[in-house]
């Protein structure tokens, strides 16, 4: 959203919200009543970093087929732990980070972008000697066409990193990840849906391994960091991460719990448990 806001800034692009339909994913019908010949990019978040939501990527992709609207996807959440397919979702740019389900070294990352993309963005403003040519004493010649966006100084041992993380992932089989991840996030929504005080706060048709709730009567920063302390891996998301989502249903933070394929059930298991122990004896019953 920041680099939306700094393009509002300089160019004075107007930035249109689309809003959510029934089940809180976003309302593609909506989105279709808003497209006029004024609009140039719909730019989605395929996971959102606050819950367990999947939006209809490739819907909104069969939508803008055939028009000159440009598609952008942030996959930062969803690349490693679900099936992601350009082609699929129609998109002309799709980014990703390394740190994530990936499980490649963080400062690494990702993006993807169609030649129709490249024609229109044009030059980075920060273009160097590495994505262009000095050809004239003021005049550079950028080349073609994804290299004028890659800087001179790169993190080579990143790059290999995020490499090996990658082709590990497919090793195992993004399908049979997506699959154990949809019943270890299924086994820890069902279990902590039946804990008094514990609401879980996913939305949408299609859920993540993104697992989203709140604790009734407890500083949320708090709970996580006594689970941390426990062993159990959790964060927190809020409002600073949601500015267009947490106002609007009354929500100022949220505990997070990721499950990855290689995690166990019993993992999941001890992660209820320790929640079930906040809310002190009998609340697991």
């Amino acid at each position: 959203m920041g680099g939306l806001l700094r393009a509002r800034e300089i160019q004075g692009t107007e930035i249109v919200v689309v809003p959510d339909d029934e089940s809180g994913q976003v309302d593609v019908g909506a989105l279709e009543s808003m497209l006029d010949e004024r609009t140039r990019l719909v730019s989605l978040t395929h996971v959102p970093t606050q819950g367990g939501l999947v939006n209809p990527a490739s819907e909104v992709g069969r939508l803008l087929r055939g028009t000159s609207v440009l598609y952008q996807v942030d996959a930062c959440q969803s690349v490693g732990q679900l099936p992601v397919n350009v082609d699929e979702f129609g998109c002309d740019i799709l980014s990703f980070t390394g740190r994530k389900f990936v499980r490649g070294p963080r400062g690494t990352g990702m993006v993807w972008a169609s030649d129709t993309a490249l024609a229109e963005m044009g030059n980075p403003a920060g273009v160097d000697g590495w994505g262009a040519d000095w050809t004239e004493p003021m005049t550079i010649t950028p080349h073609d066409p994804a290299r004028r966006f890659e800087p001179f100084e790169l993190f080579f041992a990143g790059k290999v990193g995020m490499a090996v993380a990658l082709e590990y992932a497919r090793s195992i089989g993004v399908d049979e990840i997506a699959e154990r991840n949809r019943k270890l996030s299924s086994r820890m929504r069902q279990s902590l849906l039946e804990l008094p005080g514990v609401t879980v706060r996913d939305k949408g048709r299609e859920l993540s391994a993104l697992t989203t709730f709140t604790i009734e009567g407890h500083d949320l920063p708090a709970a996580a960091e006594q689970l941390r302390k426990q062993g159990i891996d959790v964060s927190t998301s809020g409002q600073l991460s949601a500015r267009l989502d947490f106002p609007d249903r009354g929500i100022e933070q949220v505990v997070r719990a990721s499950v990855h394929y290689y995690n166990t059930e019993e993992e999941v298991d001890e992660l209820v448990a320790a929640v079930a122990d906040l809310q002190g004896p009998g609340a697991a019953g």
